[in-house]
């Protein structure tokens, strides 16, 4: 009976050592690099996406059958459903 205690305690402290050092590695995936000034000058200069009928359409593309998708994304858009 010790010898299984010993088995089950020694297991439990595996799976324990396990979830933290995948817990360990999930907070190591998720954090980024700052943005280089390449990259934010490229973002600078996408403009407004608020404008863009392709922009407005992919957010209201799944509006009803009756529906124009554009319109839908507007809507979406002033709601503050979606972000600018």
């Amino acid at each position: 009976m010790k010898i299984l205690r010993s088995i089950v305690k020694a297991a439990l402290i595996l799976i324990l050592l396990l979830i933290a050092v995948l817990l360990f590695i999930l907070f190591l995936v998720h954090v980024d690099d700052n943005l280089s000034e390449e990259s934010k000058n490229l973002i600078d200069r996408i403009g407004d996406k608020s404008s863009s009928e392709a922009y407005l359409y992919l957010f209201g593309i799944y509006a009803s059958g009756d529906d124009d998708p554009v319109t839908a994304g507007e809507l979406l858009l002033e709601e503050g459903l979606v972000a600018r």
